[in-house]
């Protein structure tokens, strides 16, 4: 994907807030999926379409800035979007998906229910149930990162790829 993918792509006829939905809605798709695919049990049936009009609702406070989409700056997310960044700092792609702001409520309510509570994710102590944020980032990549992979990744990361190795360490090696 790449600006000029997104451009042509609005150029095509799909409004720019439509191009949002379908992103928020294909990220909350793939989190759900995974997550079912991880846990082995079967995937969710796709709900069905509802009736209606699409609100068209754009929000006020959004702007253009440095993204390919407008997006609500964090000190503008006032009104009906006054809890979208819960008043802390959020990044950019998360940001992105404000222009429609359920796509933002829903990936907050997947990242508490899949991972941490949006609000905790930058914060290495972090911890809900038995496992710390470092200890489930561990559980998360480590089959992945200590996998065999071409050209041995150990010989590029090495010390990321003993201190995922080492069960017992809860921080990072940097």
């Amino acid at each position: 994907m790449s600006r000029k993918w997104v451009k042509d792509t609005l150029a095509a006829g799909l409004s720019v807030e439509q191009y949002v939905e379908i992103i928020g809605t294909l990220a909350a798709m793939v989190s759900i999926d995974s997550f079912c695919r991880g846990v082995g049990v079967p995937l969710h049936p796709r709900p069905e379409p509802q009736p209606g009009a699409p609100s068209y609702y754009r929000p006020p406070s959004a702007v253009q800035e440095d993204a390919w989409v407008p997006m609500i700056p964090v000190d503008r997310a006032t009104g009906a979007e006054a809890d979208l960044y819960m008043g802390q700092a959020v990044g950019n792609v998360l940001r992105a998906m404000s222009l429609v702001p359920d796509e933002v409520r829903t990936l907050f309510d997947l990242s508490a229910a899949h991972y941490l509570p949006m609000g905790q994710v930058r914060d290495p102590s972090a911890s809900t149930g038995a496992l710390t944020r470092m200890q489930w980032n561990k559980r998360l990549l480590g089959p992945h990162v200590l996998a065999p992979l071409p050209g041995d990744m150990s010989t590029v990361f090495p010390v990321m790829h003993r201190w995922m190795q080492d069960s017992s360490s809860s921080t990072l090696p940097c």
